[in-house]
């Protein structure tokens, strides 16, 4: 838990190292700007302007406290580029000085804009998705639960008279819903992390030949429906073992689930002409499913119901692995057609001493 912390504090850190710097950049530009349009006689005002605008900038892409230091910084530069006697920190015009008093001003009051509408703005997209979660909660979660009670209260009620094969069958019906209950619910959660921007990535050196092997083995009862090829020597991955898992669980899954019947599902690892590792995973689309789903691929709670058909839940977990695969900084692109769905995902390797390779 206390690595976990000061990972945490780390990247908070590192993070507002990287505004300072931005606010740096954006008020340097602003005074060079400034500068060169001063040699054309540019007023005072329209050089507070320039200088107020990179100010916005800042804030735009920064915190509070980044903006307000480019809003110091501007007025320092002002002060001693731009108000005579030139080079220092003495003003005497009064207009000069009411015009530094302005932009100062000013500038705390388009920050304290700026980073309330964003706040405002990010504060309605988690209501949104909390809204959307509450949706999915009460149609998605509903179908595995009720099939789960429906399994165990029949064992129940009529298990003396049944066949141990048809006891076993009712137990293992109920086990696989509420695996999909499970693997639902912890979609739902990552979906809600990286809504509301939570996740630190603690990555380790790791083996993907073993991560995908854990992947498969959560699909007992589809073992027949899974052809995994990949190369005996072990190939190595930088990330965090858990969500790289459920990222690829949520991908096969969903191969899985819309299938055509008596396909199979192939996951392969294949170079690509430009030289990089690509895990491939490849299904036959079920013919009655409806592919206009697919151009929303990616998007969170998007359903392939229609009506009361279709098996639902498309959405969430794709765009879970989608925003797991992003924070990894790992490319992953979707191809499709009227007969087929494929993912690719563009992998860096890692050496044995944890190097990045690339292959060539």
């Amino acid at each position: 838990m206390f690595g976990t912390q000061t990972q945490t504090k780390t990247n908070e850190r590192k993070a507002l190292w990287l505004q300072f710097i931005v606010a740096n950049v954006l008020m340097l530009a602003a005074v060079v700007i400034a500068f060169l349009l001063e040699q054309w006689l540019l007023p005072n005002t329209a050089t507070v302007l320039i200088l107020l605008l990179g100010v916005i900038s800042t804030a735009s892409l920064t915190s509070l406290i980044p903006s307000a230091y480019a809003a110091l910084l501007g007025a320092v530069v002002f002060n001693v580029m731009f108000t005579k006697p030139r080079g220092t920190l003495h003003m005497t015009e009064p207009v000069e000085i009411a015009t530094l008093a302005v932009f100062i001003a000013t500038a705390m009051v388009c920050i304290y804009w700026v980073i309330n509408h964003r706040n405002s703005q990010a504060k309605r997209h988690a209501a949104e998705v909390r809204s959307q979660l509450l949706l999915s909660l009460s149609h998605d979660l509903r179908t595995p639960l009720a099939s789960v009670m429906g399994n165990l209260t029949t064992w129940l009620d009529y298990h003396p008279r049944l066949h141990r094969d048809e006891q076993n069958e009712l137990i293992s019906n109920a086990v696989f819903e509420a695996e999909r209950l499970q693997s639902y619910i912890d979609n739902i959660l990552h979906a809600t992390r990286f809504a509301y921007q939570q996740v630190h990535l603690n990555r380790e050196h790791l083996s993907l030949q073993s991560i995908i092997a854990d992947v498969v083995d959560r699909f007992p009862m589809q073992q027949d429906s899974l052809d995994v090829k990949l190369p005996a020597k072990d190939v190595f991955i930088s990330g965090q073992r858990v969500l790289l898992e459920q990222g690829l669980f949520n991908l096969i899954d969903n191969a899985l689930r819309y299938r055509s019947p008596q396909s199979i599902v192939s996951t392969t690892l294949d170079t690509s002409s430009n030289g990089l590792l690509q895990l491939i995973i490849r299904n036959q689309v079920a013919e009655d499913f409806p592919t206009q789903s697919l151009q929303q691929w990616g998007q969170p709670l998007v359903s392939s119901k229609q009506g009361d058909s279709g098996t639902g839940g498309l959405g969430l977990g794709l765009a879970v692995a989608a925003s797991i695969f992003s924070a990894h900084a790992i490319p992953m692109r979707f191809r499709h057609d009227k007969h087929s769905g494929t993912v690719v995902i563009e992998l860096v390797l890692q050496t044995v001493d944890g190097g990045r390779h690339v292959n060539r």
